[in-house]
């Protein structure tokens, strides 16, 4: 009798182990298979995602080519044939924050970033202009205030040079201060609306990606 007792306790406590063993593994394998349904989801979702994205760039691409002319038209489609990525919507929002940039740089006399993002003349204008004041003790100072628009004008081809024409429209307010740091030309409260036109270039025969203001005009 009490061996039978022993021997049914011993078999109790096995299934109850194999239970144990049986259920970790299956709770696991339950979890591992829901995990690997969420990361497909998720691959999913950022597949789709990056899908819609892309056609809203298409679709925002087509906005900006329809107002331009048919040889600017003609010179994208060129241009996609050296590089298949590029959007005239992504240039126009770079042309955004390059038109920053560089009027920041002006204004600090960063001559790095002129040189970087600047063609060699219009650089060295820019960074003769900043230490000409510099020499008089004054120092031009650029807030821009905000960039109302930046509109693609023109695109234009020739070999493997591409020049770019952008409208941008920005408010500024436009000091000139002393070394005492006293405003001696301008209005700190003054908000000028400032039209430009600058012209990109790049050469798609070099491997750098960056476009560079060749000319600037009122």
């Amino acid at each position: 009798m009490i061996d039978i007792i022993i021997f049914a306790i011993i078999a109790l406590l096995l299934a109850h182990r194999l239970y144990s063993v049986l259920g970790t593994t299956a709770e696991s394998t339950t979890k591992k298979k829901s995990a690997e349904i969420i990361d497909l989801d998720k691959s999913q979702y950022e597949e789709t995602k990056k899908e819609q994205e892309a056609d809203n760039i298409n679709d925002l691409d087509d906005d900006i080519i329809s107002e331009l002319s048919k040889e600017s038209q003609s010179s994208i489609n060129e241009i996609k044939e050296l590089d298949e990525s590029f959007s005239i919507y992504k240039f126009s929002k770079g042309a955004e924050k390059a038109f920053e940039i560089i009027i920041s740089s002006f204004a600090n006399g960063d001559k790095k970033s002129l040189f970087n993002l600047c063609t060699t003349e219009v650089a060295e204008n820019f960074y003769q202009e900043y230490e000409k004041n510099y020499k008089l003790g004054q120092k031009i100072n650029v807030n821009i205030v905000g960039i109302e628009s930046c509109t693609v004008k023109q695109v234009k081809k020739e070999n493997n040079l591409v020049t770019i024409k952008v409208k941008i429209l920005s408010e500024q307010i436009t000091t000139i201060t002393d070394k005492s740091n006293k405003v001696v030309s301008g209005d700190v409260k003054h908000i000028d609306e400032i039209n430009d036109n600058w012209f990109f270039t790049r050469d798609f025969k070099q491997s750098s990606p960056i476009w560079k203001l060749a000319k600037a005009t009122n």
